[in-house]
């Protein structure tokens, strides 16, 4: 029998992305300093985050009367478009820039039931203050504990959302090979552990799919400047490597703008708080 939390331990710990003791600040810098750009992003892919709010209300996960905590929210990927269907919404990162960019594109939106927490998700208190708890794309959620975090944090429900394999890194993944060196993937991301790891934990997880073509059109030179940062977690970003970033980049950019049209796909995994044994005899 397959010990699935294991496995997926083991895969992020494969994984030349993982955050170690040594980068964790680093990462935590990058995040912080790169908000601007990730909301860019987060715009210019607003269609697929909708269309999951859309199938997150339509099978009952999302309810117009939630308090919902939104785990390592970024920008506000998910905060944005679940505000206007639920009663709250409070975004916990643990990046000032992420969460003052949020404010800042809330405010011009008109959006006032955000709430945002500076904390890390390893010291939120565990108390169950949000009927949902959403975690999206989330390295800070990789093991069966870390799902039940998640469950002690809700009422009723929670929700994992993890991107389907795409080309969407294609680019960093190129830029790797000249700048830290070979990169060896590993499939951490995948939906199917956390979809085994409930399953096997006595929970009844159910799995949906959204998939949306989409475009994102940047300036050049944020590009590079995105990358040289982005890089500068793993490494030491010379003149020279960040020539190459350069080269490289502007090779594939038209009038001094990077695009990337493909479609984007969203693995939407939820379940309801506790085991369905346990949940049967309560009711």
């Amino acid at each position: 029998m397959i010990d699935w939390d294991r496995e997926w331990r083991a895969a992020r710990a494969r994984s030349p992305l993982r955050m170690t003791v040594d980068n964790k600040d680093r990462w935590r810098d990058f995040w912080s300093g790169d908000a601007r750009y990730y909301l860019q992003n987060v715009r210019a892919e607003a269609p697929l985050y909708a269309m999951a709010v859309q199938r997150l209300s339509e099978e009952g996960w999302v309810r117009e009367d939630d308090d919902v905590l939104d785990v390592g929210s970024g920008p506000g990927t998910f905060a944005l478009p679940l505000a206007p269907r639920v009663r709250s919404v409070t975004a916990l990162d643990e990046a000032e820039g992420m969460l003052e960019t949020l404010r800042q594109e809330c405010a011009a939106r008109g959006i006032g039931n955000v709430a945002t927490v500076l904390r890390r998700w390893e010291d939120h208190p565990r108390q169950e203050g949000h009927d949902l708890v959403l975690a999206s794309m989330n390295p800070a959620i990789a093991s069966l504990d870390d799902l039940l975090a998640m469950e002690r944090s809700a009422r009723s429900r929670c929700c994992y959302v993890t991107a389907c394999p795409s080309d969407q890194m294609a680019l960093r993944n190129e830029l790797w090979s000249k700048v830290v060196g070979k990169f060896e993937p590993s499939d951490h991301g995948s939906v199917r552990y956390p979809l085994n790891i409930l399953a096997s934990a006595g929970r009844r997880p159910r799995l949906y799919r959204v998939r949306a073509e989409v475009e994102v059109a940047m300036p050049a030179e944020e590009v590079v400047e995105h990358f040289v940062r982005y890089f500068s977690i793993f490494t030491d970003v010379t003149p020279r490597k960040e020539g190459a970033i350069r080269e490289h980049v502007l090779a594939r950019s038209r009038g001094g703008i990077h695009s990337h049209r493909g479609s984007r796909c969203l693995h939407l995994l939820c379940w309801s708080k506790g085991r369905q044994a346990d949940r049967a005899r309560r009711h």
